[in-house]
């Protein structure tokens, strides 16, 4: 999934790498078993705990960046 970064927007998903400055993208998820999940620190892992991830993977370099699913929408949702 290619992007139009916003370079103004103060969102980093509209942001281009922050390596090496390119704004083609490839959108996933962390893969495992059950996904990936951010857990504060003293946070409780398990059902229901956690925030589920994407992932943004960076086609000319392959720097891959993780954005909380709870803070941002589904980005494979282009409409």
């Amino acid at each position: 999934m290619e992007t139009t970064p916003n370079r103004e927007s103060g969102d980093p998903q509209a942001k281009p790498c922050p390596i090496c400055s390119d704004s083609n993208y490839e959108w996933g998820t962390p893969g495992s078993s059950n996904g990936l999940y951010y857990v504060p620190p003293g946070g409780i892992f398990g059902f229901g705990g956690g925030e589920g991830l994407w992932a943004r993977k960076c086609l000319s370099c392959g720097n891959v960046q993780l954005f909380s699913k709870a803070t941002y929408d589904n980005p494979f949702n282009t409409g």
